[in-house]
């Protein structure tokens, strides 16, 4: 018998206490159905918003999604989405409804994208399923509810959720469902940066990302023209998503800056794919002063992201990539210098003693290439006697 959680049966129960009809509905009953442990807990209900605020006047987190019938709600400690039944019409953009209210799950139940997510259940009926979404899981399938060319045209973002469901559950994507995706992904350009971003971020996270990505790659070429450089590589699981878009989408013809104006990152994270990109032919060593050298250019989780990209394209394995790890954390444990900032002497110690202005960064530079080969170096004593030779010339 499927059983959810305590909060959830009695969130349910209270509204069924208030003569309202309430299911959980979609992921969440899908993951349970998987054994999956799921965040997003959505709640299709037969009560109107007015009446969803009344009832839990104390416990609505959010109300900004009360023009698609929708708010927000924190019920025994954990946060649900509860939506009255609704249609979804009028599409505009291939990606925003306006939504009017129905009477019935079964008239709801058409809105939504896929058979495994067209799943009701509450304690009173139990495991409603209108639309086969039980077949699509026992066969581990991707499905749309009713005509993919029409589901697709309706809402773009919904090919790219099929790509990502498939990548996050290993699920296959049904025959006419993927002819369909390639039929209408000229669509996805509809699509904000951000939203592209989030799903494709999402699909490399999965644990069949690997297997899908042929799919990947033809729908964005179909589209943007994209080329690709890696032919093949290897993943771990604790290879981080920026990792395997560069692996993915690194162009053999396109400068991967290009690339990256088609989605939508943070600087930090578009400076930390330009340092990986950069350095992809520079593979780093188990060598202390070289591993110091890169150090200088980019950042501990920049050189991390180098180790795990070259560790992916076959270039260090896994006994090489653990003793350049160990090699980094001898580097802090000893405080080994690599920077400007760790010299023991500084650029207001050349201006006390009147060095020349234009000949301070030369020597501050000579200094820190004496200490990265010899850490020992690293002493106010013998940076100084350099100092005065400095100063002698």
């Amino acid at each position: 018998m499927l059983r959810f959680n305590k909060a959830i049966e009695e969130l349910l129960n209270t509204f069924h206490d208030h003569g309202h009809e309430a299911f959980v509905v979609g992921g969440c009953v899908r993951d349970t159905l998987l054994s999956r442990s799921t965040q997003d807990i959505d709640i299709s209900t037969s009560a109107s918003m007015n009446d969803v605020k009344e009832i839990f006047k104390d416990q609505v987190i959010s109300d900004s999604g009360i023009e698609y019938q929708s708010i927000t709600l924190n019920f025994s400690d954990q946060v649900f989405q509860v939506t009255s039944y609704r249609q979804d019409v009028e599409y505009t953009f291939h990606r925003f409804p306006k939504t009017k209210k129905v009477i019935s799950y079964q008239e709801d139940v058409w809105r939504r994208d896929f058979t495994m997510n067209g799943l009701f259940w509450n304690p009173q009926k139990g495991l409603v399923d209108l639309v086969n979404g039980l077949d699509a899981i026992e066969k581990k399938q991707i499905k749309t509810i009713d005509d993919p060319l029409v589901r697709f045209e309706e809402d773009a973002l919904r090919i790219l959720r099929a790509v990502r469901f498939a990548c996050e559950l290993d699920f296959d994507i049904e025959e006419n469902t993927y002819h369909a995706m390639f039929e209408k992904s000229m669509l996805i350009k509809s699509l904000s940066r951000e939203r592209i971003t989030q799903e494709m971020i999402r699909a490399f996270k999965g644990i069949a990302f690997k297997k899908h990505l042929k799919t990947i790659r033809l729908l964005f070429s179909t589209e943007f023209e994209f080329d690709y450089y890696y032919e093949d590589f290897n993943l771990l699981p604790t290879t981080h998503p920026l990792i395997s878009f560069l692996l993915t989408f690194k162009s053999k013809t396109i400068p991967f800056s290009d690339t990256l104006s088609y989605f939508s990152f943070s600087k930090k994270e578009k400076e930390l794919l330009l340092l990986m990109n950069e350095n992809a032919f520079h593979c780093p060593t188990t060598d202390k002063t070289h591993i110091k050298r890169m150090l200088q250019r980019c950042s501990l989780d920049a050189f991390g992201g180098i180790c795990q990209l070259h560790q992916s394209i076959g270039n260090i394995n896994e006994s090489t990539f653990q003793e350049i790890m160990q090699q980094v954390q001898s580097i802090h444990l000893n405080e080994e210098p690599y920077t400007l900032a760790h010299l023991k002497i500084k650029g207001d110690e050349c201006v006390r003693r009147k060095m020349e202005l234009t000949q301070i960064s030369s020597f501050l530079k000579s200094c820190l290439e004496d200490v990265i080969e010899s850490p020992q170096l690293n002493t106010f004593e013998y940076l100084s006697d350099k100092l005065d030779e400095w100063l002698k010339k």
